[in-house]
């Protein structure tokens, strides 16, 4: 059996998405005959990168991050990575250790992705590391559905130079946006194809397994309001979709009080329970459609709008995107989704990355 690393924005975040995305994609391999390991590369505490970020929140006025204060608000990610993660590598916070790693497990393969694992905003102290550069040239190197997040380049000539010879070292390339496609094309001179992210390639019955193992409690409402970024404007919008559909909203995510994020199985139900999803999220739109909801999407301009576009045009639900309230129209919800034809597209690309990793992974 052939053993695989996977490498991506994990563990130990607190990105309900991140994390099932990265979960799908290890259970997908498991499932396609596989030995997945979960590399457990977290950011390097010691970098400049993150020591300027705490200074940020306390010039801001705000609270640099202790550890105990992450370990509390984060308790229930903590305990479902620890739950459902198998099997993990060591927890390493710097590439010098990542060098070790290929070695220390036998490691047949490394796959870096999916998620925004080559947006330099995101990983700028570990970029390199996403670029697979620790991985010795006689291991199979990947990339599943990474994503650059936004449409435009923001990389310095010398990073550009530096990732290209880097991408030469891979077999295959794939990407999760059609924009990405373009942008390895043109900046990196790689051919990339475009795939779904992981978190489609699991069935609807994965994830309410999971809900089902964790007794997760039922939501408030039925109309799921998932925001990750507050707008005045799409809070009019939201208003608006309330009084329209005459739902009781709700929300996943953590509370305003003692900031701690719920269980993951908690926002797994919210999807599950709703009869309909208004989210600016990209795991919020995939899960929506993992279950068959009928939602709308507000495009959020300022963490990149290319990552909803390319899926829903896959989907023929680009409909269901709006990027200003002018652009809401009460009637979408009268308009039914076909998840029918929905369901065969998305069976369609698993059947192609299934192939895609069985052509590269011999």
């Amino acid at each position: 059996m052939k053993k695989i690393g996977i490498l991506t924005i994990l563990p130990r975040n607190n990105n309900y998405g991140g994390i099932l995305q990265g979960l799908a994609l290890q259970n997908f391999l498991k499932d396609c005959g596989y030995n997945a390991f979960l590399i457990q590369r977290i950011a390097n505490r010691a970098s400049i990168l993150f020591k300027l970020r705490q200074a940020a929140k306390k010039l801001l006025g705000g609270k640099p991050t202790s550890y105990n204060d992450r370990e509390r608000v984060s308790v229930h990610m903590d305990a479902f990575v620890n739950k459902y993660f198998n099997p993990v590598t060591s927890i390493v916070d710097n590439s010098v250790q990542m060098k070790k790693i290929v070695a220390k497990y036998g490691f047949d393969a490394v796959v870096v992705g999916s998620d925004q694992v080559w947006r330099k905003l995101y990983n700028d102290d570990r970029k390199s590391d996403f670029f697979l550069d620790f991985v010795p040239d006689n291991t199979i190197k990947l990339s599943y559905a990474a994503s650059f997040g936004v449409d435009k380049w923001d990389y310095t000539f010398e990073e550009t130079q530096q990732y290209k010879k880097l991408l030469k070292r891979f077999k295959a390339v794939s990407v999760r946006e059609e924009s990405g496609v373009e942008l390895c094309k043109k900046h990196l001179d790689t051919d990339a194809i475009a795939v779904v992210d992981p978190s489609l390639l699991m069935s609807r019955k994965f994830y309410e397994n999971i809900i089902e193992k964790e007794q997760a409690r039922q939501s408030d409402g039925n109309l799921l309001i998932y925001m990750i970024s507050k707008s005045e404007v799409a809070g009019a919008v939201r208003n608006k979709i309330i009084q329209d559909l005459s739902c009781v909203s709700f929300s996943v995510g953590r509370t305003e009080v003692d900031q701690v994020y719920p269980p993951v199985s908690e926002w797994l139900r919210g999807f599950k329970d709703a009869e309909y999803v208004f989210t600016d999220s990209f795991h919020g739109c995939a899960f929506s459609i993992i279950f068959n909801k009928p939602f709308l999407i507000w495009g959020n301009k300022k963490t990149g709008v290319a990552r909803y576009q390319s899926l829903l045009n896959k989907l023929g639900l680009i409909d269901r995107l709006i990027l200003d309230e002018k652009d809401y129209n009460p009637d979408i919800w009268n308009n039914p989704i076909d998840w029918k034809r929905v369901n065969n597209i998305i069976r369609e690309e698993k059947e192609r990355s299934i192939k895609f990793f069985r052509d590269n992974i011999s």
